[in-house]
C-alpha cells in the first residue's frame, strides 16, 4: 500500500506539524495516491488535528493512538518518516526496517549512518526541503521502494537480538 508511517510521541520537538505541511504540499503538487499515518499520543495532538483539518487533508493524513503492537502500523507501510529535532538511536526505525519499510530520516539521530546506507536501504536528509524532494522522487517508483525495503529488512537483521547476543558473546570470549 502507498502509506507513509510515523511512530512517535506527538510533541513539538518531533515536528509532526512540519511533516503534515510537507505531506500536504507534496499531495497538492503531485496528487499522489499516498496516505500519511501517524501513530502516537502527546501534547501536540490537538494542534496537529486542527492543521490536518485546515489543510483539507482528512482521510489523507490520519492520526491514530499509539499501538503496543507496531506490526499493526507497519504491515502495509512503505516509508517510515522521522523529522524530530533530536533523536537517540531509533528503535522504531529499526523495527520499521525489519518489516521492509524504507526509512527517511533527518540527519540528527545518533548512529544513523551505522544503519542507513543513504540511497541503498533508506535515506538520510539534512532538512525538510530535502525530505520533500526525496519523497517526491521515490513515491513514483514502487519497484525502487520494494528494493530499498528488501535491503532495509536485511540491514535490520544485523541489529537483531540474536545478532547482538552473538556479538556480545564474541567480545567476552
Amino acid at each position: 500500500m502507498n502509506k507513509f508511517v510515523v511512530l512517535t510521541r506527538i510533541s513539538k520537538d518531533k515536528n509532526i506539524d512540519r511533516m503534515i505541511q510537507m505531506f500536504a504540499e507534496l499531495e497538492n503538487k503531485t496528487n499522489h495516491n499516498w496516505t500519511l499515518e501517524i501513530y502516537g499520543n502527546g501534547p501536540h495532538e490537538n494542534t496537529c488535528k486542527q492543521l490536518i483539518t485546515d489543510l483539507n487533508m482528512l482521510g489523507k493524513i490520519n492520526l491514530h493512538d499509539a499501538v503496543s503492537d507496531i506490526g499493526i502500523a507497519l504491515n502495509d507501510a512503505s516509508i517510515y518518516l522521522n523529522m524530530a529535532n533530536a533523536e537517540g538511536f531509533s528503535m522504531a526505525m529499526l523495527e520499521a526496517m525489519s518489516y521492509g519499510v524504507v526509512p527517511v530520516m533527518l540527519n540528527n539521530t545518533i548512529g544513523l549512518n551505522e544503519v542507513i546506507e543513504n540511497g541503498q536501504n533508506g535515506f538520510i536528509v539534512k532538512d525538510a526541503a530535502e525530505m520533500k524532494s526525496v519523497l517526491g522522487e521515490v513515491i513514483t517508483d514502487m519497484e525502487r521502494i520494494k528494493y530499498l525495503g528488501e535491503k532495509a529488512a536485511l540491514k535490520s537483521k544485523k541489529f537483531s537480538m540474536h545478532s547482538s547476543i552473538n556479538k556480545f558473546i564474541s567480545l567476552i570470549s
